[in-house]
């Protein structure tokens, strides 16, 4: 599932998205090398649960890679590079899904981070509390602690 260079391709990703995201979700790969495996298989596993819980299909764009994240068209350059404390990011119909942060946590917290950065996309969640009590009720294997999420069988 990897290129000559060691990452995975969009057409690999995209090979496993579910079926209500196929119009509506564009995957751009910056970086995604093969050790990365736990974050493609949480990411995936994300898109599973709030597959069913969404109504309307929204436009996103997901870009897999680390800060500072490139993004090129035919007109122009984006550069994203992640200030302060933040670990993932979901502004203006674009998910930014830091694999390097994602690999500090065990599968569970994975998956519960991208779930977060999608239930703001998808369910128009803004404020951050409630968010956090929406991840935890779609993926009961997850608590937050104060400050991050925690799996409950690290317990």
């Amino acid at each position: 599932m990897t290129n000559d260079n060691g990452n995975f391709t969009v057409e690999e990703l995209g090979k496993h998205i579910p079926r209500q995201f196929y119009e509506t979700v564009i995957v751009i790969v910056n970086s995604l090398p093969r050790s990365a495996q736990s974050v493609v298989d949480a990411f995936f596993k994300a898109c599973e649960i709030i597959a069913p819980v969404f109504r309307e299909p929204k436009p996103v764009t997901i870009i897999f890679g680390k800060s500072p994240f490139q993004i090129e068209t035919e007109l122009s350059k984006t550069t994203v590079e992640f200030i302060n404390d933040t670990e993932q990011l979901t502004t203006d119909n674009r998910i930014y899904l830091s694999y390097p942060n994602l690999l500090q946590g065990t599968f569970e917290v994975q998956v519960a981070v991208i779930l977060e950065e999608l239930c703001h996309h998808f369910l128009n969640i803004e404020d951050e509390s409630l968010v956090k009590g929406v991840v935890m009720a779609l993926y009961p294997e997850v608590t937050f602690n104060r400050t991050k999420y925690e799996s409950k069988s690290a317990h």
